[in-house]
This record gives C-alpha cells, structure tokens and sequence, in this order.
C-alpha cells in the first residue's frame, strides 16, 4: 500500500511539472506612476514576460571621499543594443548590493553585513553611444565596496522610498528568462575596485547575414570605430566568441574575420554545431582566450573583447535545429505533443518499474513460502 501511494505521488509531480510552466516573476510587479506606494502589499499581479534583447553589465567606476573610506558614487555601463535602446534602457536602475559596513560594532568588534537597494538615474546622452551609463549615488555612509546580486530592474518612474524597493527586488525570484540584465560567464560580482576601461571594448555591427551552407553563415559588418584586424594578425585567424543568447547558454561558437575587397566591411563567418537555439547579439570573444601569442602583436590591447550587435532587430537570431530533437516550437518551446510524449513514456516507465517490482516482491513471498512447507513438511516426516 505504501508502495502504490508513492507511486501515485511520483507520477503525478512528473505530470505535473511537464504541464505547468513558469510565466512570469514571483507575484511581483512595481506600482504604476497613479499608485501609491504600500509597504504591506503582498499580492500583486505578475509583470508581463519581456521579448526584447537584454543589455550585458560591462562594468562599474567608482568615486570615493577625499579620505577613501566611504563610496560616494558609482557608474554602471552596458552594452548598448541600439535598434532598441530608446525603449530598453529606462529612466532609472534599481538593483541589491551586499556589503560589509566599515563601522564596526561596539560590543563584538566584528563587521556587519548589510543587504541594500540602490538607484541609478540614466545618462541619456550616451543612448546613442556604443555604452550607456547609468550614475548612482550611494546613500549609505558605511559603504567602500559591494557584491552585486543578479535581481535588477529598469523602471521608469522614480522611487525615493528605496526600503520598498529592497522588498520587491528581495520577492523576485531570480531567474535569467525574467530579469532584466545578462551577464557574460566571468563577470566578477564581488567588486570592490573595479575600473571600468572603455577602450578594451570593440562593437561590430552586423549590416547583413547570408546562410553559406546548412551550418555556416557569413555575417557582414564593421566596427563601429576604426580597428584593423590585419595590423594585428587576427585575419583568418579561429577565434571563439562566447554567445550568451544561445541554448546551451555561454557555448563556444569558433569564426574568423576576413577583410571585403575594396571596402571598411568585413565578413565574419561561423561554423555552427547542431544546437537549438542561435541569437549572436551580444556574443563576445576576448581576441587573446584562444592565441596567447597575440599579446605580442597587439601590444597593451591585447585583453580587448569583441562584442556583436545588429543593426536590424532580431537580424543574428539563427535557428539550428539538430536532426532526432523534440519538436519545438517557434518560441522554442517544447510542443504540446512532445510535452505529451515525455509525460507518457515517463508514466510507462514507472509503471513497468513498480510492476517488475511487485512481481519480484510475489516471487520471493513465494519462494520463502515453499521453503516453511518444504521445513515444516520434513520435520513431520522426521518425527
């Protein structure tokens, strides 16, 4: 009995997390502009899933006092998506930070960690630029440095109350589908002093994109400031760009520049593995993580990081889809029937498990039956 039970149990939570999907964050929305801001709210409607691409956290500058104790402010940069910058980048930036106070408590003489929001007003004239920067402010005296945590949100309207604040960014559950920053794969969040260098960026905007074959495409495009790959002996030379929009995410996707005859373009050109999901906005390749002899053809830029863009929406988003894959669909969401398949077969399988197992179970009582019978039957033929 106890048997059947959990099993009953088992394949109704497989079923179960087959059919329900995660549409949205934790039961959490901020206020609209006409409301009033209510500490004690604890349902509020879930805010709607976003399609648009997700800027990339670069890095951060800091300002301190005259004494460098205490952090007076701080700039955020991200990389830019300029197709849709006007209605990504918000007014205002709201994220956590963890730190540890620099004034120590009286009785214990240990530091205390403290768990605060933050805001950032938006540069607007840098929506234009290959980075965008955000200023903030700090308002905690006790601050020197911080770790970042991942729940980060643009908004529009402006929020003075920033303990409120702390409490929605605390009721989001972190999921990278539903915040509203990606990171790269090495991106340090426990910074301290970290000095955000614009020159090791270069940005190269993709005009076009042609399919060459099943699984390699010519991207064409050109740097958005002047950089020549020849003068540093990157032409046609493998380099591994890390696509962060990609399922699986922070793969390796090798490619080589080669330089278009009589014109600024080059063409960039990719040879794809079987994967799921493409989107090369945003993928980056740190030009000396594959050929450490670069460093000494490109001096002190060596450590630079290509990042890809657009110039069209949705322009490096690529479909590859590998031969005997479940069904998907255009969202690349696993299709009902495939859902289906996997509920059924994980049914079955279960099924002919606690079967096999009862049947087991029926063979050994019987066994251990014949065995007290063939005992007890000796013993009466023995007396």
């Amino acid at each position: 009995m106890k048997k059947s039970s959990l099993l009953i149990i088992s394949i109704f939570l497989i079923s179960f997390s087959f059919e329900t999907k995660y549409n949205g964050k934790n039961s959490f929305r901020f206020l609209e502009e006409d409301e009033e801001t209510d500490l004690n709210m604890t349902s509020l409607e879930p805010e709607e899933e976003k399609d648009d691409p997700k800027p990339i956290l670069l890095g951060f500058n800091f300002t301190y006092s005259n004494d460098g104790n205490n952090l007076e402010s701080i700039t955020m940069f991200f990389k830019n998506i300029k197709t849709v910058s006007k209605t990504l980048f918000k007014n205002y930036i709201y994220f956590l930070v963890n730190y540890i106070s620099n004034k120590r408590r009286r009785r214990l003489g240990n530091k205390s960690i403290k768990h605060k929001a933050l805001k950032g007003v938006l540069n607007n004239e840098t929506l234009d630029k290959d980075i965008v920067e955000y200023d903030v402010k700090n308002i905690y005296g006790d601050m020197n440095g911080f770790n970042l945590e991942k729940n980060v949100q643009f908004l529009d309207q402006d929020y003075e109350n920033l303990i409120y604040i702390q409490e929605k960014l605390d009721d989001l559950v972190y999921d990278e589908e539903y915040i509203d920053v990606m990171f790269t794969h090495d991106f340090n969040f426990s910074i301290t002093e970290q000095y955000f260098n614009p020159d090791l960026f270069l940005f190269f905007d993709a005009k076009e994109i042609n399919h060459i074959q099943q699984r390699r495409i010519k991207i064409i495009g050109n740097f958005t400031k002047d950089y020549d790959l020849s003068k540093y002996g990157l032409l046609k030379k493998p380099i591994k760009f890390v696509c962060v929009n990609c399922f699986p995410e922070n793969i390796k996707l090798q490619a080589y520049f080669e330089k278009i005859q009589n014109s600024d373009n080059y063409s960039l050109i990719f040879d794809l593995s079987e994967l799921f999901k493409i989107n090369l906005e945003d993928a980056y390749a740190d030009l000396n993580i594959d050929e450490p002899n670069l460093r000494n053809l490109q001096d002190d830029n060596y450590d630079k990081r290509i990042f890809l863009s657009g110039i069209k929406k949705d322009l490096l988003k690529i479909n590859v889809i590998p031969r005997n894959s479940y069904s998907k669909n255009s969202d690349g969401k696993l299709s009902g029937g495939a859902i289906a398949g996997i509920v059924i077969a994980s049914i079955a399988l279960l099924a002919g498990i606690t079967i096999l197992a009862i049947c087991l179970r029926k063979k050994n009582v019987a066994s251990h039956s014949s065995a007290i019978e063939f005992y007890n039957s000796s013993s009466s033929i023995d007396k």
